[in-house]
């Protein structure tokens, strides 16, 4: 689990709109262990983010992977997105993986 905070102030010279300075974003993930025997084994995979709408990551660089991964541009606005998986291998022979992701948005 991975949480952040901002608190960006886009008129730092005024005290207009300080209600909105303040955001987050929470970050989960998961991976559970179903079957392990000797024909492979078989794992589900699982994730959730949620960002709200008054967060402002502190780098550049998350703008640019999520548009990388998504093929869309970023936004400012809330974000939800929820993913999952499943995983099937077998030693070092064999990797089959699917998932499944979805969007949520709002413009801000």
């Amino acid at each position: 689990m991975n949480s952040s905070g901002s608190d960006y102030d886009r008129n730092i010279l005024s005290s207009i709109d300080d209600n909105d300075n303040k955001g987050y974003l929470t970050d989960l993930n998961g991976n559970l262990n179903l079957v392990k025997s000797k024909w492979g084994d078989m794992n589900i995979l699982g994730g959730y983010r949620y960002r709200n709408k008054n967060f402002e990551p502190p780098s550049r660089m998350e703008k640019k992977d999520f548009e990388e991964r998504w093929n869309i541009r970023s936004s400012t606005g809330m974000e939800e997105i929820k993913n999952g998986g499943i995983v099937y291998s077998k030693e070092n022979l064999f990797l089959s993986k699917a998932n499944v992701s979805s969007l949520k948005r709002e413009n801000h």
